[in-house]
């Protein structure tokens, strides 16, 4: 430690470094047989949860999806029991894993708020006005594998630097913020931050666990 600050050996930085690069590829690393290994350590574990689901109502191809789409927003998949309980839970209703995600995502909620919450222990949140999230509603709709977008290039343009602004503050601040939308839009919204703000956690209402410390920043309105 060096004036209250923790000093990095240069081996530590590059190995931080590659934790970040292997985090930001993991979908991209996470291959059919990878899956496989996976669902096969889990069913010497419990085998009723990997049996009940798999190939009768999903296949290895479709949980290797929403596996992805979970690890595209550095959601854990550690706890894959939880993960394949929602996907047998809700496999009948769809098969497309941007929203099969979205429900484990629900299943998930207080691991991924906690990723979420400030140094104090509170979640602070920046929302999107009634309007705003009637106007994402109205554009963007799920295909039979994905989701695809068609909100005006300009009202893209108006959310992302206006959530620009915002996360830089954040950053200035030293502060951890997170977007907190309906989980009804909360994919399309993620959708189109991605390629802007793609370190801006977007959160659902329905993952944050009942009792969570919520301060809400600011409403964000165009």
């Amino acid at each position: 430690m060096d004036a209250g600050y923790e000093v990095l050996s240069p081996i530590d930085v590059t190995m931080s470094h590659l934790a970040e690069i292997a985090r930001a590829f993991a979908p991209e690393l996470l291959s059919r047989t990878a899956t496989q290994s996976l669902l096969n350590e889990l069913k010497t574990l419990a085998p009723d949860v990997v049996n009940s689901l798999i190939p009768e109502k999903l296949s290895v191809s479709e949980v290797q999806k929403v596996l992805q789409q979970l690890l595209a927003e550095r959601v854990s998949i550690r706890a894959l029991g939880l993960i394949l309980e929602s996907l047998e839970e809700h496999a009948a209703q769809t098969k497309n894993p941007v929203q099969l995600a979205e429900f484990a995502r629900i299943k998930l909620g207080r691991q991924i708020t906690s990723q979420s919450l400030d140094v104090d222990g509170r979640l602070y949140v920046l929302t999107l006005s009634p309007a705003v999230e009637e106007h994402v509603r109205a554009g963007f709709h799920y295909t039979d594998d994905g989701l695809e977008t068609h909100l005006a290039p300009a009202d893209c343009e108006k959310l992302c630097k206006l959530l620009e602004i915002q996360f830089t503050q954040m950053q200035m601040a030293g502060k951890r913020w997170s977007l907190l939308v309906t989980n009804e839009i909360r994919s399309a919204v993620r959708r189109i931050l991605e390629a802007r703000v793609p370190l801006l956690p977007v959160l659902g209402f329905q993952e944050v666990p009942t009792g969570t410390r919520l301060e809400y920043v600011d409403m964000i309105d165009f």
